[in-house]
């Protein structure tokens, strides 16, 4: 993660209809989306459209075991 970049590394599972399960960079629309998390936290995240790319529009930690 690097809040002053707004950026966040996931590895992540398959996006159903988008893409297959990867590690990837992606923007995130705020730097306060990153607060609270730290490197290796499990989170949920929802991706929005931004030109030809996504950027994370949310993003929290998962709460499920």
């Amino acid at each position: 993660m690097d809040a002053n970049e707004k950026r966040i590394t996931l590895n992540h599972d398959e996006v159903k209809g988008l893409m297959p399960a990867m590690t990837m960079d992606y923007d995130v629309e705020s730097s306060e989306l990153l607060r609270g998390l730290k490197s290796g936290d499990k989170v949920r995240f929802k991706l929005k459209p931004q030109g030809f790319d996504f950027v994370v529009a949310e993003v929290g930690k998962d709460k499920k075991p």
